[in-house]
């Protein structure tokens, strides 16, 4: 997979800001883009649309799984994590709203790509989402008609009670937004011209 530029690895995520995650991509030209709510709807098969949310997704997820982080980092006020969340819970609602549409736009690159290569991501995606369905669900987050959902009074009521709970979502080995940002790099092995139709899925690489 020539085609694929690595970008900075990220290890520090309780003490790296999101100023701080750079891409050390070339910037490509993208010609026309729809609308994001065209482009989901009535995808261009022909456009740059996959190729945008694919690069999108990779630098915004890895921002919000470093704010995420912060609620286990050290504090410079010296804050224990439910007074992180209390103090913090509007910014976490939206970080977690964030990264639900973001996996919204994995999974619409990932039927795309299904589509046009004859690969299953799609699938792959939703049993993540349904390996980690009880974790979500205990932070208030459904997952009903392909679709996640968030109710925001339950989050909130979760995650004051035990800040512990957000846990899942980033753990570095295993934890969920690694799966998903492992799945964007897969993705992009299409997206960018380096996967092959009919190839079997390794998602141990």
């Amino acid at each position: 997979m020539s085609n694929i530029t690595k970008t900075n690895a990220i290890k520090q995520y309780t003490t790296t800001g999101p100023s701080q995650i750079k891409s050390t991509r070339n910037q490509g030209v993208i010609g026309h883009v729809q609308a994001k709510s065209n482009a989901h709807n009535s995808p261009d098969r022909s456009s740059n649309n996959q190729h945008f949310i694919i690069d999108y997704f990779y630098e915004h997820v890895h921002n919000v799984k470093a704010s995420f982080s912060r609620v286990y980092g050290p504090d410079d006020d010296g804050q224990t994590p439910k007074q992180y969340v209390r103090s913090h819970l509007p910014e976490l609602v939206h970080l977690m709203e964030s990264l639900i549409e973001d996996t919204h736009d994995l999974m619409d690159a990932s039927k795309d790509t299904d589509t046009r290569y004859g690969t299953h991501y799609f699938f792959w995606i939703e049993a993540l989402i349904h390996d980690h369905e009880k974790a979500l669900s205990d932070i208030g987050c459904t997952f009903e008609k392909k679709r996640l959902k968030l109710i925001p009074y339950l989050f909130r009521k979760a995650i004051l009670e035990e800040p512990q709970r957000l846990r899942f979502l980033f753990d570095n080995d295993d934890g969920f937004i690694a799966a998903l940002l492992h799945f964007n790099t897969k993705l992009k092995s299409f997206s960018y011209g380096s996967g092959t139709s009919g190839n079997i899925i390794d998602l141990t690489t």
